[in-house]
């Protein structure tokens, strides 16, 4: 699962979710089927980014920044003002079991917004986010057991 997680991002490998929700909300997301070796370099710092660049008239678009790596284990991404508009951590860890199986677990957790107009808006958000959240998973779960099946090719 590991080099799914580390070419996650747009212009990247993708989010591995609805691409249509992500064409019709204007992200111009390309989710792959593969992975490219190109794309198996993550450090702290980097990017990652939701949006283009320009998006919806603001420069820059929406993007977390990588907080932490730690090889075949986990990513942190964060998101904080200026470049937000509110805190956010997201984070993936790599979790093996006695079975020879990987769990992923994903976590998302950013600061309340004020008022009750903030309010309506997290709980918007919290259900979308939802949803992408977990078609992402499954995303990447298909994705890493097919390839999981795919014999090695060598010449």
């Amino acid at each position: 699962m590991w080099p799914w997680l580390v070419q996650i991002g747009r212009g990247r490998g993708g989010f591995y979710t609805y691409t249509a929700i992500e064409r019709l909300l204007g992200a111009d997301i390309v989710n792959l089927d593969r992975i490219d070796p190109s794309l198996q370099t993550l450090k702290r710092g980097d990017r990652i980014w939701m949006t283009p660049e320009r998006y919806l008239g603001r420069l820059p678009g929406q993007f977390w920044l990588v907080r932490e790596v730690l090889p075949d284990r986990a990513v942190v991404l964060e998101r904080k003002p200026p470049e937000s508009p509110q805190r956010a951590i997201w984070s993936f860890v790599l979790e093996p079991s006695a079975s020879g199986m990987t769990r992923l677990l994903d976590r998302h957790r950013s600061e309340p917004r004020r008022g009750l107009a903030g309010s309506l808006s997290d709980r918007f958000w919290l259900v979308g986010t939802f949803l992408m959240e977990r078609g992402m998973l499954r995303g990447i779960k298909v994705r890493a057991e097919r390839a999981r099946h795919i014999p090695a090719w060598s010449p």
